[in-house]
C-alpha cells in the first residue's frame, strides 16, 4: 500500500511539472511564429519608422554642427565695441581685423590643399587596388592581316602626309625595269653572237 501511494505521488508531481513547463514553451514559440507571419504592411511600417528616426538624427547632427560653428565664431570673433573709439583706435582695430582675415585665408588655403592632396592619394590608391584585383578589362585588340600590299599602301599614305619618306614602290619598279632591260640586251647580244658563229661555220 505504501509503495502504491508513493508511485501515485510521483506521477502527480510529474504531471504538475509538465503542466508548469507547457506555458513556458508556448511563450518561447510565440515570438518566432509572430516573426515569421509578419505582413508587408508591418514591414513597411518598420521601414517608415527607421527612416523617420534617421531623418531626426540627421537634423539633430546638423543643428549640433551649426551650434558648434556659432560658438567657435563667437570665441574667435567677439562682437565689436566701436562706441567711444578715436580715429587711431579704429585704424588699429581695422589693422588687427585685416591681419586676422589674412591668417584665416592662409589656414583655409592650407586646409584646401591638404584635402585635395588626400583626395588625389585616395584616388591613386583606388586605381592601384583596381589594377591589382583585375577589375579593369583589357581591350580586345583587333587582328590585322599584314600583307605586302597593305604595307605599301601605308607607306604611300605616309609619303603623302610626309613627303620626305622614300617611295619604295617606285624604286622597286625602277629596279625591275632596269633588270628587264638588261636581260633583253643580254639576250639580243647572245642571239647576234650565235648568228655570227653560224655564218663563220658555213664559210669554212
Amino acid at each position: 500500500m505504501e509503495a502504491r501511494r508513493k508511485k501515485a505521488e510521483m506521477r502527480k508531481r510529474e504531471e504538475e511539472a509538465r503542466k508548469a513547463e507547457q506555458p513556458k514553451v508556448k511563450q518561447q514559440e510565440q515570438p518566432m511564429v509572430k516573426g515569421r507571419s509578419s505582413s508587408p504592411a508591418e514591414d513597411m511600417g518598420d521601414e517608415t519608422l527607421m527612416l523617420k528616426k534617421a531623418k531626426e538624427d540627421l537634423a539633430q547632427e546638423a543643428a549640433e554642427r551649426e551650434s558648434a560653428k556659432r560658438k567657435y565664431l563667437e570665441d574667435v570673433l567677439p562682437p565689436l565695441k566701436l562706441g567711444g573709439l578715436s580715429k587711431d583706435a579704429l585704424e588699429s582695430l581695422c589693422r588687427d581685423l585685416h591681419a586676422q582675415i589674412e591668417q584665416a585665408e592662409e589656414e583655409r588655403f592650407e586646409a584646401e590643399y591638404k584635402v585635395k592632396k588626400n583626395d588625389q592619394e585616395i584616388e591613386d590608391l583606388n586605381m592601384r587596388i583596381m589594377s591589382f584585383t583585375g577589375r579593369f578589362k583589357k581591350p580586345e585588340l583587333k587582328k590585322v592581316k599584314v600583307t605586302p600590299e597593305n604595307m605599301l599602301n601605308s607607306l604611300a599614305e605616309s609619303r603623302r602626309t610626309k613627303p620626305g619618306i622614300i617611295d619604295f614602290r617606285a624604286n622597286l619598279k625602277h629596279v625591275e625595269r632596269e633588270g628587264h632591260d638588261s636581260r633583253r640586251g643580254s639576250s639580243s647580244t647572245t642571239k647576234s653572237e650565235g648568228m655570227e658563229e653560224n655564218l663563220n661555220g658555213e664559210e669554212d
